[in-house]
């Protein structure tokens, strides 16, 4: 996650400095996106500790959401 954050800062200060984007709306949308992959891994880790604990595994996400990912 972190060499692909990386990425998009890279490419959110390059739109930056062509002119695409103001600094405040590159960093925003940088800022949302860095929120969303955290919510994903926080959702990646139940799934794995649901998967080793068979009890709670009809509570896991996967189970909840199903493999298709939420809207964006």
């Amino acid at each position: 996650m972190a060499m692909k954050d990386a990425g998009e800062f890279v490419t959110k200060m390059i739109a930056v400095t062509k002119g695409e984007q103001t600094l405040k709306e590159a960093l925003d949308e940088y800022d949302a996106g860095v929120v969303a992959s955290g919510e994903e891994v926080e959702t990646s880790k139940k799934q794995t500790m649901a998967f080793h604990d068979y009890e709670n595994f009809l509570n896991s996400p996967l189970v909840k959401m199903g493999i298709k990912p939420p809207p964006a």
